[in-house]
């Protein structure tokens, strides 16, 4: 298998167990025989998380109007607030956004066609504790905005005993490649003590 492990531009946000996994990660999957090789998105991939907000909050009033006018008591407050102007994302800014998710699909889709499985974490850290709401998405916009598969692995393990995923990602529409690969790669992960140690 050919793997690829992209650090992504949300790197700086990784936690120490996160950047360890990773590498212990690499390394396990070589020692099983992938050839595994580092991936480096280009320089235009930087400004996808932001364009990801700029999408998400500029078609978010259209989307939620509706609600808003029935039921805004069962709207999350920072939602109501995108509606009612706070968040407001000009038509121009949008547009840019969408043309810039446009071109780096393309983009991706034709690096990524080069291997099964593009390895990334899945998270900053390890799953919050229950209460805390979900964490930092950082690792997750730009694969929403590039509209391609994720398949998440919970190969690790963090300090509080808590699960660090890994995602395989690939080509748009390389759904049951991504899956077979996965099928693959997940018992070398899984292997000793959940991947995150030597």
């Amino acid at each position: 298998m050919r793997i690829a492990i992209c650090r992504t531009p949300a790197w700086s946000a990784a936690s120490e167990t996160v950047r360890t996994g990773l590498a212990h990660s690499a390394d396990r999957l070589a020692d099983a025989g992938a050839t595994v090789v580092e991936f480096d998105l280009p320089d235009e991939f930087d400004a996808l998380r932001d364009a990801q907000i700029a999408i998400m909050m500029g078609e978010a009033k259209a989307a939620l109007l509706n609600e808003y006018r029935a039921h805004p008591d069962l709207l999350d407050p920072s939602y109501i607030d995108v509606i009612e102007g706070s968040w407001s994302v000009r038509p121009a800014k949008l547009r840019d956004a969408l043309d810039l998710g446009a071109r780096c699909r393309i983009a991706f889709d034709t690096m990524a066609a080069r291997f099964d499985a593009v390895v990334t974490p899945s998270a900053t850290d390890e799953a919050p504790i229950f209460g805390q709401g979900t964490g930092n998405a950082a690792f997750n916009q730009i694969w929403s905005i590039l509209h391609v598969p994720c398949i998440n692995l919970p190969v690790l393990t963090g300090p509080n005993g808590l699960p660090v995923g890994l995602t395989l990602t690939g080509p748009r529409f390389a759904d049951r490649r991504l899956l077979a690969s996965a099928r693959a790669i997940e018992p070398v992960l899984l292997r000793g003590d959940r991947g995150n140690r030597p």
